[in-house]
């Protein structure tokens, strides 16, 4: 059963919908909003691909705690060299494609992502976000790129000619959020 309701611009439309329903906006299922139950995701499509806010966009939640979860701005992109693994420190090669980052030189720097899956090819990374790799035993503060390639640390570089660059800070032992500074001081 299919439902129109043309809404005067100054008045608001509230009402529920089920799971796995979806209100459609526009004429040909333009665009789209739904939960998707199986996943516990709210799910928004748009024929354009973009999904513009006016005003602020508040995101809550809660420090993640599982193994191999990351939550953030992801993004599926070609990843040429990994092997470190998951949450491994990625730089945008000369090609647009991700390479381990190593702080040893100005050429495998600076950090811009973090891997979310394992192996090369087209993989997801995270630009800014939240990872938890219970492998990790992170303190409180910030957390560096490293000198050993695609790995990440808490002791700030100090060799001659090595990049220093802060690309986030621990949520917890287990969590970071990477939130990458692109300032690069070299030592």
């Amino acid at each position: 059963m299919e439902v129109m309701y043309i809404m005067p611009k100054t008045k608001q439309l509230n009402f529920k919908i089920e799971d796995d329903k979806k209100i459609i906006f526009g004429g040909n299922d333009d665009s789209s909003i739904y939960w998707d139950n199986s996943a516990n995701q709210l799910k928004i499509t748009t024929d354009s691909g973009s999904l513009i806010i006016a005003g602020n966009l508040t995101v809550s939640g809660t420090i993640l705690t599982v193994n191999g979860t990351y939550q953030g701005e992801i993004l599926l992109s070609t990843v040429d060299a990994n092997s470190t693994g998951f949450g491994a420190a990625l730089y945008m090669a000369a090609d647009f494609n991700y390479e381990e980052a190593d702080a040893s030189s100005t050429t495998t720097m600076p950090v811009a992502a973090l891997a979310c899956e394992t192996g090369t090819g087209s993989k997801k990374v995270i630009l800014r976000g939240q990872l938890c790799d219970t492998s990790w035993n992170w303190s409180v503060g910030s957390i560096f790129a490293s000198t050993t390639s695609g790995t990440l640390t808490q002791t700030v570089v100090s060799g001659t000619g090595e990049q220093a660059q802060i690309v986030g800070h621990a949520l917890s032992a287990d969590t970071i959020y990477f939130n990458p500074d692109y300032t690069l001081v070299e030592i």
